[in-house]
């Protein structure tokens, strides 16, 4: 078995995957957001209006972190 993959549409995948996670790491660097600030973002965009819990439980990480973050 060579060590070449032979699933195209596996590495086209792998490639967009890839290449978007790279556009949101620039964007996050530039306007200076951590992971979890955009990951904020991220669930009141796509869910509109939530409130502080929702949003944690959503994003999985504790009430305290998140006044941290919404801070």
């Amino acid at each position: 078995m060579s060590g070449k993959c032979e699933n195209q549409p596996y590495l086209v995948l792998m490639k967009t995957t890839k290449a978007i996670q790279e556009r949101i790491k620039r964007e996050m660097i530039s306007n200076k957001l951590n992971i979890t600030e955009f990951s904020v973002l991220e669930v009141l965009y796509l869910q509109g209006k939530q409130t502080i819990q929702q949003i944690g439980n959503t994003i999985l990480i504790s009430s305290g972190s998140m006044t941290y973050v919404i801070d």
